[in-house]
């Protein structure tokens, strides 16, 4: 059961000895808070009263230490829970602009290029596929599919045109052609904005 237990008991005609107990739970565990203090009464008052007087302040500091986890314990619940809700959000936002982009007969996507050259899709709409023949998710995993249906004499004037785009942070804009996934020849008509924040 929780709460104080006083176990004080004389065992000496001169030395009387003082302990509490307190058993209290956090997070399902179960914690003990235990005093203990021999007062021998043959001694001066300040030699006598100095063992209460730890006793009184290792109380105050285990009241301290107990309100010190449970504050934390209730700061890690409700961490947990914003993160949840943060997720949640996230994900139905995802789910809206997935919805959107499908609906639009276009590839909408987010395309990425760092300082060594590495390309790749963030995001890419699922009209994709009706494009390249190639299913959006493929595209995400893997942007050399893309390249390897660019005809091959259409390669460098579309690398030339990514390049001058990103160096003059200018949107892109070029149009090339490509053999999607089943020999279909296809005119592309590529349209960017440059962002810097990604």
């Amino acid at each position: 059961n929780s709460g104080w237990k006083d176990k004080s008991e004389k065992t000496h005609k001169d030395v009387f000895h003082a302990s509490l107990t307190y058993d209290f739970t956090i997070a399902g565990q179960v914690w003990r808070l235990y005093f203990h203090s021999d007062i021998n009464s043959s001694l001066d008052p300040t030699q006598r009263f100095y063992p209460l007087f730890v006793l009184i302040a290792g109380f105050f500091f285990s009241v301290l230490l107990f309100g010190l986890i449970y504050s934390l314990q209730n700061s890690r619940k409700q961490a947990v829970s914003l993160a949840n809700q943060m997720t949640k959000d996230l994900r139905r936002s995802e789910e809206k602009l997935r919805q959107i982009t499908d609906t639009v007969p276009s590839a909408v996507y987010q395309y990425s290029l760092d300082k060594k050259g590495l390309q790749k899709f963030l995001f890419i709409s699922r009209y994709a596929e009706t494009i390249f023949g190639v299913p959006s998710e493929k595209l995400i995993n893997d942007f050399s599919l893309v390249w390897n249906l660019v005809l091959p004499e259409e390669v460098e004037p579309l690398v030339q045109s990514i390049k001058i785009a990103t160096e003059s942070l200018k949107p892109w804009l070029h149009e090339f052609r490509i053999k999607d996934a089943h020999g279909n020849l296809k005119w592309i008509h590529g349209n960017s904005i440059y962002d810097k924040t990604l």
